[in-house]
């Protein structure tokens, strides 16, 4: 399985609100009909963590994930009519897609921190 990631940076002039009620309400149904698609996740930036505690990183609005069983089938996705619906849609509300990746993840155990 492969994980293909979009660090998102809402247009200019859109209000983070108007940015996140988009993007839940309108946008992320529309990514759910890809065809090939196994698992969709939507990160919303924590606004008052992020500058609080890191105020000389360039401020971002969320991250998605979207998951597949491979390159190929993320490529049939995205070439496919859904697919090109999708990234047009995605211009009434993205200033700036920072970089799309594919990850393989191979965690065979996750052992939680300890909170102090």
């Amino acid at each position: 399985m492969i994980k293909i990631m979009a660090v998102l940076k809402r247009k200019d002039g859109m209000s983070r609100e108007d940015f996140i009620a988009y993007w839940r309400t309108t946008h992320i149904p529309m990514v759910k009909t890809l065809p090939g698609l196994r698992k969709f996740v939507c990160n919303v930036v924590v606004d008052d963590f992020q500058q609080q505690n890191y105020p000389a990183v360039d401020q971002f609005d969320g991250c998605s994930e979207l998951y597949f069983d491979d390159v190929e089938a993320a490529d049939r996705a995205f070439n496919s009519e859904q697919g090109r619906i999708n990234g047009a849609d995605a211009l009434h509300f993205i200033g700036r897609r920072l970089f799309l990746c594919t990850e393989t993840v191979d965690v065979t155990e996750i052992v939680p921190t300890p909170r102090t």
